[in-house]
């Protein structure tokens, strides 16, 4: 189920009405009365109206239908859809067993209520937009025959689908042929009541797409706001939903086999979506095959189940088969799968049984139980869904939270298997992160030692700052300095000449007194002598 906000995709449903807008007597249609193809009823507080119309692609075909009164263009129910009038008049009267007939101008019926007899009956439209025949003297909530009972391809809100045991009807809408062709389609919409109650989307006898079983935690908690689910065995199974807001409501099947719910936007002046049912990716029913299971990301894709590997890497539709198929032995046990779609539910699939306290024993006493669930019924309490045979049609909840619980029944050897890889994961993780922080460790011991050790090696000179003007010398003092550069003073050359040993002890520079040791420049490399130091190595360059 997809929720979206997008706009309808319904073509439009265009007729044209066959009346001048002449309202008979309010919303009743009493004994002896009859209405023709120029009138039209209306409901009492003027929702919804009943007439004839004709489809604009085939204006000779005639249909007796009922529409909102505001929204004209959009018929939600049609009793002749599969016989339509053609090239004549129509009129819907009582015959005189008291039941509403469609009848052309030669007396032809078309269509009839086929109820029970009345001797003096009415026919209603009510506000829900619920065509009603009944007996005069009977309570106006006792009807013979109501159109809520046969829905063409729109549900509205109040009216049921599924079965109802006082009628012994089992209600479902029935798709159009295409969106030109009013006549039944091959698409229904109905509630499944064979096995788990669950509302599905058929195509003849065959399931296109379900919704998921009723009463699971998951179903509870993701089903839409409005929904009504009744579950009596008895009584009546039935689904229906209600409207939020007094604005038009209505669900319809599509020829393509969607249901699309929707209400009427004042504001943008269409059908807004509100509510999709449809089969796409993982909806698609079956698409993974037996004991396969459907997860969607941006397109579905398919696994096995626990304990199930596939058939066929090429066909992933084969399905899976058990890895080992010593089953019902000492050790199996079961695998909880979460936030799942139940499987597939109908037939012989699945067994539903009430007060059972233990789930689990009840599944693993019979040999044949391949999974269980556990679900709670409506005033009536507990009760174990367990599986049979194949387990069809699972898949991954798209939203979190809104799956059930599945509890898959696996054989010794996998949960064996299981255990072995639980335990190996866990010493495995905690032995590469203490590998990982003793590495860590080591990496700063190292990193400290050697910080150390550089910076016990390593020498630090500071100098002050020599402004420029303290090195300019006169050539007497340099004169002097050298004992007029003397060889016994001089200790090599270098690029630009020879080089002397000067010694100053004292000089005046820029009336500032200094005290100096001995230094010695090669116009690129200078050095640190002793005193009396004629030749020294060194790595540590400290001048220019």
């Amino acid at each position: 189920m997809r929720f979206n906000f997008t706009l309808n995709r319904l073509f439009l449903l265009c007729f044209t009405p066959l009346f001048l807008r002449h309202s008979i007597a309010v919303d009743i249609l009493k004994a002896g009365q009859s209405f023709n193809d120029t009138q039209i009823i209306v409901s009492a507080d003027e929702k919804f109206e009943l007439g004839f119309f004709t489809h604009s692609k085939s204006s000779d075909f005639k249909y007796l239908g009922i529409w909102y009164k505001s929204l004209p263009d959009y018929v939600v129910w049609v009793a002749n859809r599969d016989n339509p009038i053609l090239n004549s008049s129509a009129t819907l009267k009582f015959n005189t067993n008291g039941n509403l007939i469609l009848v052309n101008q030669t007396g032809q019926v078309f269509w009839s209520s086929n109820s029970t007899s009345l001797q003096d009956p009415i026919a209603q439209l009510l506000d829900t937009g619920n065509f009603v025949l009944r007996g005069s003297n009977s309570r106006s909530e006792d009807y013979v025959w109501q159109s809520f009972d046969y829905p063409s391809d729109t549900l509205l809100p109040g009216m049921k689908l599924g079965w109802d045991s006082k009628t012994g009807l089992n209600r479902k809408l029935t798709s159009r042929k295409s969106q030109n062709d009013l006549s039944s389609g091959e698409f229904s919409y109905e509630v499944n009541l064979d096995g788990l109650p669950e509302i599905v989307v058929r195509k003849g006898n065959m399931t296109m797409f379900r919704g998921g079983a009723w009463f699971g935690n998951g179903f509870t908690r993701g089903r839409s706001k409005g929904g009504i689910f009744n579950y009596n065995s008895s009584f009546e199974i039935s689904f229906s939903y209600t409207a939020l807001t007094n604005d038009a409501y209505r669900a319809v099947l599509d020829s393509s086999g969607s249901v699309i719910y929707s209400v009427w936007s004042q504001e943008e002046n269409r059908w807004r979506t509100t509510y999709t049912f449809e089969g796409s990716g993982c909806d698609d029913y079956d698409l993974c095959g037996s004991f396969g299971i459907c997860s969607s990301g941006l397109v579905a894709s398919c696994g096995c189940l626990d304990g199930f590997e596939q058939k066929s890497a090429q066909n992933y539709s084969d399905g899976c088969f058990r890895k080992d198929e010593k089953i019902c032995r000492k050790g199996e046990g079961f695998r909880k799968m979460s936030d799942v779609k139940w499987p597939d539910s109908t037939g012989n699939l699945v067994k539903l049984k009430v007060g059972i306290k233990n789930c689990e024993t009840e599944c693993l006493n019979d040999c044949s139980c391949l999974a269980y669930g556990i679900l709670s019924l409506p005033n009536i309490g507990p009760a174990c869904a367990t599986w049979f045979d194949k387990l069809l049609d699972i898949r991954f909840a798209r939203d979190v939270g809104t799956g059930d619980d599945l509890f898959l029944r696996e054989a010794a050897s996998e949960l064996e298997q299981s255990e072995r890889k639980s335990t190996i994961v866990p010493v495995l993780v905690a032995s590469i992160s203490i590998f990982i922080f003793l590495a860590l460790i080591s990496l700063l011991i190292i990193r400290n030692v050697r910080r150390r050790a550089k910076a016990d090696n390593g020498v630090t000179f500071t100098e002050g700052l020599i402004h420029e003007s303290e090195l300019e010398m006169s050539i007497t003092r340099i004169e002097a300095a050298t004992n007029n550069f003397s060889i016994s003073n001089k200790i090599g050359e270098g690029g630009f000449g020879p080089v002397y040993k000067v010694l100053i002890y004292l000089l005046v520079l820029s009336a500032t007194h200094r005290e100096m040791k001995p230094k010695i420049s090669d116009f690129g490399t200078a050095r640190m002598f002793g005193e009396y130091q004629m030749e020294t190595k060194t790595k540590r360059v400290i001048g220019t």
